[in-house]
């Protein structure tokens, strides 16, 4: 994998997980969008 991604590839990687858990992980997703600061950003680190 390339050390660095380009800034479509970070676009394309934040709309499939974005999509993956909108499907799969709705109640976590539901709390990112809920939740806005420290939290969302250690449900997004794990």
């Amino acid at each position: 994998m390339k050390k660095e991604l380009s800034g479509e590839d970070w676009w394309l990687i934040i709309l499939t997980t974005y999509s993956y858990f909108q499907v799969h992980e709705p109640h976590l997703f539901y709390l990112t969008q809920r939740r806005k600061g420290a939290k969302e950003l250690r449900v997004w680190s794990k």
